[in-house]
């Protein structure tokens, strides 16, 4: 035989296999007559549920597609603004945030007022939480609209039903103070005030828990004495007991500081039992504790004669205010519907009756000071 024939003959190689099919992916349909030896895959009905994103349902616009707009009307597109500012704020540091694609940087501290506003609960939450870091990257003491900003705070983050949002006000209250004396003071008559005209127990005992502990942290000999002195009474005398105690506690830390001598008519409009628990606590803790938090402006002892100067001249001009805008009374025109028996009480041997005369006659004259027409 020829050498070739010796040779081996090696077997045909094996066709190529086919690739192995998707999961989800149906067998390979019967090719149809006349198309035999071609190959036919039906594709998936639907594509596999790994390639939608689990976090966003299918309807729903995923973030990159919100715009940049922390007043719409949508609360999902504030709550995006607010993750866009809190990102460029960290990559900046800067309180006027640039934000791409817009037309001027975001000036947040001055915004601050309007995010804080919000009336939805996760976005008022994110707003706290952007503030609070706003805070924590602006160099020095920035300026702040401290009005504004107290009054959206008690209106909205500290009338909030979240206990979430109420501890992150907390912080934020604690940080706008601690930026200067100025915000303390402005921030504190306005959670007082709000406390005593508010109509909602649980929104007003929030207010004044929240004004209590602010000047336990930074010490209440800098409470401002004017609207202090002017809402205490009302609370005092709240129908709700946690309020009533937690005004009393106010008053107590304030007297240890300014003395009793400022607070006396309010001392001496209180309920029997309020005066024993003032004057027990004042006996177990005569001095009032150090600061817990120092800022600059709390590192000195507060001047507390020119809180009280403060205190005597608003109530002086306040007075003052009241009786020029009261009416005169018209003693004649009063004694004129007397009792009929009035002249006689005046003529009185009995000094009982005198009395009584008397006293019709001061009631007749109006409050102190009184305030009788000129004589033309």
């Amino acid at each position: 035989m020829p050498a070739q024939a010796n040779k081996a003959v090696s077997a045909p190689a094996p066709p190529p296999s086919s690739p192995p099919l998707p999961s989800n992916a149906q067998p390979p349909s019967p090719p149809l007559p006349g198309q035999a030896g071609k190959s036919s895959f039906s594709v998936p009905s639907h594509p596999p549920s790994s390639s939608l994103p689990s976090e966003f349902p299918p309807d729903t616009a995923s973030p990159a597609a919100l715009p940049f707009d922390p007043k719409s009307s949508s609360w999902k597109t504030r709550k995006h603004s607010h993750t866009l500012l809190t990102a460029h704020l960290l990559a900046s540091n800067l309180s006027a945030v640039p934000i791409p694609d817009h037309p001027s940087p975001y000036d947040l501290l001055h915004n601050l007022p309007s995010l804080l506003s919000d009336t939805n609960p996760a976005t008022l939450e994110s707003a706290v939480s952007l503030a609070i870091l706003a805070l924590s990257h602006s160099p020095g003491s920035p300026p702040l609209p401290t009005e504004k900003l107290s009054i959206s705070l008690t209106t909205h983050a500290l009338a909030s039903s979240k206990a979430s949002t109420l501890a992150k006000t907390a912080t934020l209250l604690s940080s706008i103070c601690k930026i200067s004396l100025s915000n303390f003071s402005t921030l504190l008559s306005t959670l007082l005030s709000s406390a005593a005209s508010s109509k909602r127990p649980k929104l007003t005992q929030t207010l004044l828990s929240s004004a209590l502990s602010l000047s336990t942290e930074f010490h209440p000999s800098y409470l401002p004495l004017p609207p202090l002195l002017s809402s205490l009474p009302s609370l005092l005398a709240h129908s709700d007991g946690r309020v009533r105690e937690t005004a009393l506690s106010l008053l107590s830390s304030a007297v240890r500081c300014f003395t009793a001598k400022p607070f006396a008519k309010v001392i001496e409009c209180l309920k029997p039992n309020q005066a024993n628990l003032l004057e027990a606590e004042l006996a177990s803790k005569p001095a009032a504790s150090s600061a817990k938090t120092q800022a600059s402006w709390n590192s000195a002892p507060a001047d507390v004669s020119s809180q009280l100067a403060a205190a005597e001249s608003a109530s002086s001009a306040a007075a003052a205010d009241e009786h020029a805008a009261r009416a005169p009374t018209d003693l004649l025109k009063a004694l004129a519907s007397s009792p009929a028996d009035f002249k006689d009480k005046v003529e009185a041997k009995k000094w009982s009756e005198r009395v009584e005369a008397l006293k019709f006659l001061v009631e007749a004259a109006g409050p102190e000071p009184y305030k009788l027409p000129k004589a033309e």
